[in-house]
């Protein structure tokens, strides 16, 4: 039994239907996936996946991420756990890789998920109000410098205090890196115990796209859920500045009553995710990379319910005790090309709201 989407499901069948289309410049692919469960009925659809002059979004050359893959030949993966680029076998590091595929094929949606896809890292989340991370049993509950480091592209987001780190969403991700064990010498004293990097997709200087991605599912005994996720590729001006903007939208039907306050479903959860990512290349040498996002997440921690599926206030009370996780990102990447050498600046903001109501 696995706990996926604050909802219990149990597969019993799975069936998929695809359909590709390309006509001259135009390519793209329109996917349905139906996902029969005994208490949910999950389906999603991808649609208006639109380009000129380029492959779609999701057309890009998928790495897989086992070493089994790349004995039998496959291309090599590509990482930048070093901090430089080089094939995945060359890293001296205990280190795993998911890329695009992968994340939505497992249904990752959040760095909650990670734990259930990677041997290794624990997360602990308490309704996105606190959030521990462990890898190889390295980890602290208090404190304010965590003991994993996280990181969003060059950026570093692991927060103060240790139990409160940010919900980093996975859509439209490149890859995800999970490095473990000691990382200090390249990322500092907040990675005793590893890293994990989110890798976000770079905007494309010569090519228009457009994806969109819905998802519903039902919930038995409890209120539906969905998603919708986009993403915007926009040259501005050719080969030189061009904006990519990813959007999620997500609500998740709760299945708890609070008989108390006459109160259904108390457990639903929303969260709204805008990421924003300017990147400027005037030259082969210089690029600069701007990247900001706007997460707002309402829900309540997880509480404990009888077997009727109730919840009860101390006291009796009618109260519905609720949260937000919110925060506010923004960073600055300046890279600059001197023969072998890189110069590498990057500066980052981050705001982050976490009351109790």
């Amino acid at each position: 039994m696995t706990v996926h989407s604050a909802s219990v499901l149990r597969q019993v069948d799975q069936v998929n239907h695809g359909a590709a289309y390309e006509d001259g410049k135009h390519k793209g692919r329109s996917r349905m996936n139906f996902q029969q469960t005994k208490s949910i009925l999950r389906g999603s659809l991808a649609v208006g996946s639109i380009l000129c002059g380029a492959p779609a979004l999701a057309q890009a050359t998928v790495q897989p991420s086992s070493a089994a893959s790349l004995l039998e030949g496959s291309d090599d993966i590509i990482v930048t756990a070093q901090r430089r680029e080089e094939r995945l076998r060359d890293v001296p590091i205990s280190i795993d890789v998911l890329d695009e595929e992968e994340l939505e094929n497992r249904r990752i949606y959040s760095i909650d998920d990670l734990g259930t896809a990677v041997p290794g890292p624990s997360i602990q989340s308490l309704g996105g109000y606190t959030r521990t991370i462990a890898v190889r049993g390295a980890s602290n509950s208090f404190g304010r410098s965590a003991l994993i480091g996280m990181y969003l592209d060059e950026a570093s987001v692991s927060s103060y205090p240790a139990y409160m780190q940010p919900d980093l969403q996975t859509h439209d991700l490149e890859r995800v890196e999970v490095l473990k064990g000691p990382q200090g010498t390249l990322y500092g004293e907040g990675s005793a115990g590893g890293t994990i990097r989110f890798i976000t997709r770079s905007p494309k200087l010569d090519a228009f796209g457009f994806e969109a991605y819905g998802a519903l599912a039902l919930t038995e005994d409890g209120a539906p859920s969905q998603r919708l996720q986009t993403v915007l590729n926009l040259p501005v001006v050719t080969d030189r500045l061009a904006l990519r903007v990813a959007g999620s939208y997500a609500h998740e039907g709760g299945w708890i009553d609070q008989p108390n306050a006459n109160a259904k479903n108390i457990n639903d959860q929303d969260l709204v995710n805008v990421r924003v990512r300017a990147l400027w290349r005037p030259d082969s040498r210089f690029t600069a990379n701007i990247t900001a996002i706007i997460h707002r997440g309402d829900g309540p921690p997880n509480r404990g319910e009888d077997e009727d599926g109730n919840y009860s206030q101390v006291l009796g009370l009618t109260t519905i005790p609720d949260g937000e996780d919110d925060y506010d990102f923004y960073n600055a990447t300046l890279s600059y090309e001197l023969g072998q050498v890189r110069v590498l600046s990057t500066s980052t903001y981050l705001d982050q709201q976490k009351p109790l109501r």
